[in-house]
């Protein structure tokens, strides 16, 4: 990515940049884009109230965020530390440890929306099913897309314009166009990160 720091457009690329490098490189980072895809189809799926809905987008972006700080943090301490040092160790366990204590409190809140809105759901039972039927093979694609295992090239093309060709029919289906573009922006994420290691070998 070409761009200078200090401008806009620059601080954009860099700030993509990471974001794309902690996907390509972070396995939980893969398993949080993969819960997403899925919490967003349960978004799609479910005409949630406005707080359950912002309970579930907040949700989602702090702990892809929180990810992404940890993996920077990693970073900077193996930058300053060159061989095992204790305040090292703790600096990476507590910045792990937030990550956890995000995605904790994330689990938490779509338990108590799933629990308390369960009526809403049984009562949508056929939207449900009709946007869970697009949205379950695109977390499949996701899976398959985000974590590196030896498959040739061809496959992850295939995967990532099946799962583009999925995003149609969420849309037409969806309750909430806001969640479809959130299950749409974590599946480019994990199709990037199969792209970007191509690029790397």
């Amino acid at each position: 990515m070409s761009g200078e720091r200090g401008t806009l457009g620059g601080s954009f690329q860099f700030a993509a940049r990471g974001i794309l490098e902690t996907v390509a490189s972070q396995r939980n980072m893969h398993i949080h884009l993969v819960a997403a895809v899925l919490v967003a189809t349960f978004g799609s799926a479910v005409p949630l109230g406005l707080a359950e809905q912002l309970g579930l987008l907040v949700s989602i972006f702090l702990v892809l965020s929180a990810e992404v700080m940890n993996s920077a943090i990693e970073a900077a301490v193996d930058l300053v530390t060159g061989e095992p040092d204790d305040r090292a160790r703790r600096a990476k366990d507590a910045a792990a440890g937030a990550v956890l204590l995000l995605a904790g409190c994330a689990v938490g809140v779509f338990a108590v929306i799933l629990i308390r809105d369960w009526e809403l759901v049984q009562s949508a039972r056929a939207a449900v099913t009709r946007v869970f039927a697009v949205g379950l093979p695109l977390t499949v694609l996701s899976a398959f897309l985000v974590f590196p295992f030896q498959r040739p090239e061809g496959l992850d093309l295939l995967a990532a314009t099946s799962g583009a060709a999925l995003l149609l029919p969420m849309a037409l289906f969806s309750h909430s166009l806001v969640f479809t573009a959130v299950a749409a922006l974590a599946f480019a994420l994990c199709a990037s990160a199969a792209f970007a290691r191509r690029g790397a070998q």
